[in-house]
């Protein structure tokens, strides 16, 4: 089921066919009690179309012989976005999953199907095409998996998508696993390990629907603690500091 966020304008293009269009910068929300397919912004286009999210093009990211992650990039390699000067890598447990996307200055997911187009996906949409996919799916028990780090970019003012992402996928998918999702620039490259590293301009949010706090904001610690994993909250006090990998400390 499909239903608009303002008002909607009605017209017939031609005398066997209508379209209905949201207006005043409204979007489509979309509900589902399963699988699904999902809607996208048509790029450039500014029209809403059905995306079968097998349709969507993927490449899984390797450590090794181990699929740890999926990139959504059109190039296909995993490693994606330049990293910006100011960024620091967020620390993150062996067993991620890592979701590599890019991303529009508005915000939402730029993806691409196998039949050329590109469209571009908010948060819940998102949350579909990643519960769906083979490279997900592969992974099959994720309650022995860590958290889901999104290395895609978001702006730094306004709310935050990884929280309709998080609740889609515990919704649809029955996945409880924390989300992680950085603030800013972000990026993936490998480490000297092979093994696939976030970088991340302001930080990071932990979304997570179990713990006392469901929405996190975590920053790296400024001045001389910089190099020991010290974090900070938003008004600079600083927090414990990361007693071993994946756990987080620190509220905004």
């Amino acid at each position: 089921m499909v239903a608009p966020t303002t008002v909607v304008q009605v017209g017939a293009p031609r005398r066997d066919a209508w379209d209905t269009v949201v207006v005043d910068g409204g979007r489509w929300e979309q509900f589902s009690s399963g699988p699904a397919w999902t809607l996208g912004e048509l790029h450039g286009a500014a029209r809403w179309i059905p995306v079968e999210p097998a349709d969507v093009r993927s490449t899984p990211i390797m450590h090794g012989d181990r699929q740890v992650g999926v990139s959504f990039w059109r190039e296909g390699t995993g490693e994606a976005g330049p990293v910006p000067a100011d960024a620091r890598p967020m620390p993150l447990p062996n067993r991620t999953f890592h979701v590599s996307a890019e991303s529009d200055v508005d915000g939402r997911v730029v993806l691409h199907t196998r039949d050329g187009a590109t469209v571009h996906l908010d948060g819940p949409a998102f949350a579909r095409v990643v519960g769906n996919n083979e490279t997900f799916r592969a992974v099959g028990d994720f309650r022995r998996s860590g958290p889901i780090a999104l290395a895609v970019s978001t702006p730094l003012a306004g709310r935050s998508w990884g929280r309709d992402f998080h609740q889609v996928l515990n919704r649809e998918f029955a996945v409880e696993n924390p989300v992680h999702q950085p603030r800013g620039e972000a990026a993936l490259r490998r480490g000297a390990d092979g093994a696939p590293v976030v970088w991340s301009q302001d930080g990071w949010t932990v979304h997570d629907r179990t713990a006392d706090v469901s929405e996190l904001v975590v920053r790296p610690a400024t001045g001389p603690d910089m190099g020991s994993g010290r974090m900070s909250r938003s008004g600079g006090e600083p927090s414990s500091s990361l007693s071993e990998p994946g756990r987080l400390h620190g509220v905004d």
